[in-house]
């Protein structure tokens, strides 16, 4: 007898299995996840917008100043002088932008850490060539130097 998984099972995996595909598929979820929540709190004050009297009915509007809301949560002043009901969507507004821009921060900061990590281990390539390159150091390494400047006067382009 097998074992059928459910349908929150699945969703939870397809979702592990995209954002296991790398940094680029975690952006991309943040992305989709920021314009769906745009566009529900929009939907949100557009539908308050038809239910309550409100001097700024324009659609337009209201996705500007939702866009404006979740990028910077100073702008909740706007809805000031609107129904609590648009009191309540810009404070949601501004939560949801503060939990996706610290989402963004936090996956910058992992994948500039993980870009420093990788540059520390050295396994660049160097595209270098006709270098010295003295590992070490000890009491031999002045004279080495001198050997090196020496041994390089016969070049046309000393370095």
């Amino acid at each position: 007898m097998s074992y059928q998984a459910s349908f929150r099972e699945r969703i939870r995996y397809r979702i592990d299995n995209f954002l296991g595909r790398g940094s680029g598929a975690l952006f991309l979820a943040l992305l989709v996840g920021f314009f769906f929540s745009l566009g529900l709190i929009v939907a949100i004050r557009w539908v308050l917008n038809l239910t309550t009297p409100n001097d700024k009915p324009d659609f337009m509007h209201q996705i500007w100043f939702t866009y404006l809301q979740i990028t910077d949560p100073g702008n909740m002043a706007q809805d000031n002088d609107t129904p609590v009901v648009f009191k309540v969507s810009a404070i949601l507004a501004g939560m949801t932008g503060v939990v996706f821009f610290s989402a963004l921060i936090a996956f910058l900061t992992t994948a500039l850490d993980q870009a420093i990590t990788h540059l520390k281990k050295g396994h660049s390539r160097v595209l270098e060539s006709g270098h010295t390159l003295i590992l070490g150091w000890g009491p031999r390494v002045v004279e080495i130097l001198r050997e090196l400047v020496e041994a390089n006067e016969s070049e046309d382009d000393p370095v």
